[in-house]
């Protein structure tokens, strides 16, 4: 897993550390998210999906991270930052308001980065791409390298 966002990013007000323990249920990526959530995407633009961090409110530090997928080309040089994770251990996210259980690596360093007043936008492959849709999985690996360069930071 890896994840890549834009990086104007101040520290969280929210001082804990996660302390979020998932529920014993575990989460299934292709049962909490359907393939018909991901759009189409278009290779003669390069095109990828990145998770767009929402802000916080700062009265929900414990809440969980709110994410949207957004579509891009990676022609336009896109600002964002690519992490790095372990996939055994899970935690919950939202995303487009569905929950949806990502590495505890990338909950934390979204919940890390998250902020109050500004959304950022992060490359994770296990979310960004539709791990259900193999055509979209063999075009998206030819272009990881690409994604992987024009990223602000990389995570690992």
């Amino acid at each position: 897993m890896t994840l890549a966002c834009s990086l104007n990013t101040p520290f969280s007000p929210c001082s804990h550390k996660s302390s979020f323990d998932p529920p014993s249920r575990l989460f299934h990526l292709e049962s909490i998210m359907s393939s018909s959530r991901y759009s189409t995407l278009e290779k003669a633009t390069h095109q990828i999906r990145l998770l767009e961090v929402l802000p916080r409110s700062p009265l929900k530090c414990d809440a969980l991270v709110d994410c949207a997928l957004a579509v891009v080309s990676l022609d336009e040089a896109p600002s964002y930052i690519a992490p790095w994770g372990d996939e055994r251990n899970k935690r919950p996210v939202l995303v487009d308001g569905s929950e949806m259980g990502v590495t505890r690596n990338l909950e934390e360093a979204l919940r890390h980065l998250q902020q109050e007043h500004k959304s950022f936008l992060v490359w994770a492959d296990a979310v960004c791409i539709n791990q259900g849709n193999c055509a979209e999985k063999d075009h998206q690996i030819q272009l990881m390298r690409n994604i992987y360069e024009t990223a602000s930071v990389v995570f690992i």
